[in-house]
Formats: C-alpha cells, sequence, structure tokens
C-alpha cells in the first residue's frame, strides 16, 4: 500500500536516534534505521533527523523531551523548505529515541506530531516496576537502563516515574514494535506499555512484537525485523494520513 506523493506536499518523519541517552547524534540514521528510513525515502516522504543533548551533555530526561519538542515545531516552521506537510508528522525512534519519540507524543497536547513509531523503546523507568519485573523476567536491572554512574548518582534528584511512558497514556496513533529476543530492553517494556494502553481503551494503537529480533535489528535491511517493520509502518503511515 503506497500513497501517491508526487502532485502533493510530502509527509514528513522525524527520526530520533538511541544510544541510551549518553550516546549518538542524528547521522546515525545512516546505520541505525536507515532501511526502513530508505524505503519511506523511496515512497516520497520527508526524512528529517536531529541530535537532542545527552547524559554526558548535563542533560536531563526533561532536557532531552524539550529538545525533541523544540525540533518537532521547527521541522513544522521549515516544512516549506522540503516541500514537506507541516499537517503530516510524524517521529520514528529506535531504543533510547523511541522513549523520547513516546514522552513526546503522549505528554504533550500539540497537534503537531500526527503518528508515532517507536522501536524497542524502554517503557518503564520506575524503579519499583523495574524491580518487580526483574524479579518475574531476570533479564533486566535499573543500573543497566541507566548505566551512567554520574547519573546514578543523581537520579533522586529527577523523578525518572514522571518520565516512563506507561505512566502517560493516551489514545492517539501509536506503532510500538519490539524484538521477542531483545535481552537490552526487554520484550515486556512493550508487552506492559500495550497492556495499559488497552486498558485505557487505546484504539489508534498497534502493537507487533518479532520472533526471534534482538535490539537494533533494524540497523541491517536484510533483517527480517528490517522488513516487517518497513511493512508496518508503510500501512500505518499511509492509513493515518490518507484515512
Amino acid at each position: 500500500m503506497k500513497a501517491d506523493l508526487s502532485r502533493s506536499l510530502a509527509p514528513i518523519v522525524f527520526w530520533l536516534h538511541g544510544g541510551g541517552w549518553q550516546v549518538g547524534c542524528r547521522s546515525f540514521i545512516s546505520t541505525f534505521g536507515g532501511g526502513v528510513m530508505s524505503a519511506l525515502h523511496e515512497q516520497g516522504y520527508v526524512i528529517v533527523s536531529a541530535s537532542y543533548r545527552l547524559l554526558c551533555d548535563g542533560a536531563s530526561l526533561k532536557d532531552m523531551e524539550a529538545d525533541v519538542f523544540d525540533g518537532v515545531r521547527f521541522v513544522a516552521e521549515n516544512a516549506f523548505r522540503w516541500n514537506g506537510d507541516r499537517d503530516k508528522i510524524a517521529l520514528f525512534g529506535g531504543s533510547a529515541g523511541a522513549h523520547l519519540a513516546l514522552m513526546t507524543s503522549l505528554a504533550t497536547t500539540t497537534n503537531l506530531i500526527k503518528a508515532t513509531v517507536s522501536l524497542y523503546a524502554p517503557t518503564l523507568l520506575t524503579v519499583d516496576l523495574v524491580d518487580t519485573l526483574t524479579a518475574r523476567t531476570d533479564a533486566w536491572s535499573y543500573e543497566k537502563l541507566f548505566h551512567s554512574k554520574q547519573y546514578l548518582k543523581s537520579i533522586s534528584m529527577l523523578d525518572v516515574g514522571a518520565h516512563s511512558p506507561v505512566e502517560i497514556t493516551r489514545n492517539i496513533p501509536l506503532l510500538v514494535i519490539h524484538g521477542e529476543c531483545d535481552p537490552i530492553v526487554p520484550l515486556f517494556h512493550g508487552e506492559y506499555f500495550k497492556e495499559r494502553m488497552r486498558n485505557v481503551g487505546a484504539t489508534k494503537f498497534l502493537f507487533v512484537s518479532i520472533p526471534c529480533a534482538l535490539h537494533n535489528f533494524d540497523s541491517f535491511a536484510s533483517h527480517h525485523g528490517s522488513q516487517i517493520t518497513t511493512f508496518a509502518t508503510e500501512r500505518f503511515l499511509f492509513n493515518v494520513f490518507y484515512n
């Protein structure tokens, strides 16, 4: 299912890199997510990538979310420069970038973001919840999530729970994709988020779990996870933007 974008303003996909909130920049798009973004670009979508402040810069999660929102506003204000449609902006992120995409979409009431695609996002950042699930899965620890020692020392100064997507649920167009064998951000992050969204009656939420897929599965265009993600994203964005 492909949209004919040749005679109209093109929808925009704003891509956010991962890296555990500690490393990364907009050029990561050439490695992580490149296959999916290339496919969308070939269809005529405008692809935008941006950097945001990191933990090593002394930034907090709140700072990063603010950077993403500022980026969305910049894209909307400058969409005409790329023949882009400011009324058709989607966020797309992987890992830490997916977390920021979800938070920006869920926590703001702006109508600039029309859809969000999340790949293997950490959605549970509260200590108690992570500890509880760790006891069940033996696959996760709070220290793994925030492995910056400097950040761990200052963690008490930040209400991390307020930055957990599972704590903010709204009925907005969301596509959440997670690898079933992810050792870094285990599948339960996606499954629990799905449960929370369904509990609030979210009708615009879609969840896809990919068998045998690890973290960063979209790094390779030939990987089945990347191909499934491309197919699911194309259909999802088409339905949001053109139905």
